[in-house]
């Protein structure tokens, strides 16, 4: 009974958000950039430039990447803070809904939010490359689904953030850790390897980061690699799965004698 309940809260908190994004019209604005980004990187052949096919590929589907996790920072960061500004979760308490179930639900929305947005994002430029007969290969299911498992990453250390921090410095924090989780660790992997005493320093840092950039298989699908075994999958959708229960369970804490 519980379970079904607590599938039925989500469900209608997902409902709920999807159609917020389609009236706020966020997912048309990055649909059509989608579509210029690929335009534009194919507009050199007009040139007498050839060979492009990589950098087609590549402008299209990091711009889907970039876009969609730029989305699902905003739609996550927005989802408590927005319901609090706007009183509407009084209401929403008293049906009774509990602040964990409360919590759950906000983050299933964002997160399925962010998986429709990115996949139908991801198969126009899918049919674009297709029209131009620069097929992606067999590996664009794992870029789907290994992207999708990383946005249980994306929602839930976002929704963390709202909870700490006000709606703008949620989304600014978030913004900078998730687009530049890459850069951050890139950079600790070049210092730990400058003495002994930095590495077993460094070695928490390191373990204790995001690391959203290993849910990115953009540059696997571009240069043509094979579909990767399946038990990495696996293990991404443990990590992803286990990394946003922990964002979740410290966002409770706080959010559960938060006054309202």
């Amino acid at each position: 009974m519980t379970l079904a309940r607590d599938m039925q809260i989500c469900r209608a908190f997902v409902i709920a958000a999807l159609l917020e994004t389609v009236r706020r019209r966020e997912v048309y604005v990055l649909l059509a950039l989608s579509v210029l980004m690929v335009a534009a990187a194919y507009s050199f052949t007009f040139f007498g430039v050839h060979g492009l096919e990589l950098f087609v590929k590549d402008m299209g589907f990091s711009s889907v990447g970039l876009f969609a996790s730029v989305l699902g920072v905003a739609v996550a960061a927005r989802q408590l803070p927005e319901e609090i500004q706007r009183r509407t979760i009084y209401p929403l308490l008293a049906r009774p809904i509990t602040r964990w179930q409360l919590l759950v639900g906000k983050f299933a929305a964002a997160w399925i939010t962010c998986v429709v947005t990115f996949v139908t994002l991801s198969l126009v430029v899918l049919l674009l490359l297709l029209a131009l007969r620069m097929p992606p290969g067999w590996i664009f299911l794992q870029y789907l689904l290994v992207r999708s498992l990383g946005f249980l990453w994306l929602c839930g250390f976002v929704i963390c953030l709202s909870t700490y921090l006000s709606p703008a410095g949620a989304l600014t924090v978030g913004m900078l850790l998730t687009l530049g989780a890459g850069v951050f660790t890139r950079t600790l992997m070049f210092v730990d390897g400058t003495s002994p005493v930095m590495k077993v320093l460094l070695t928490p840092v390191y373990a204790f980061l995001p690391q959203y950039s290993l849910f990115d298989l953009t540059k696997k699908m571009v240069y043509g690699w094979e579909p990767i075994h399946p038990l990495a999958i696996a293990g991404l959708a443990l990590y992803g799965a286990a990394i946003a229960f922990f964002w979740l369970r410290i966002a409770w804490l706080r959010f559960r004698r938060q006054a309202i």
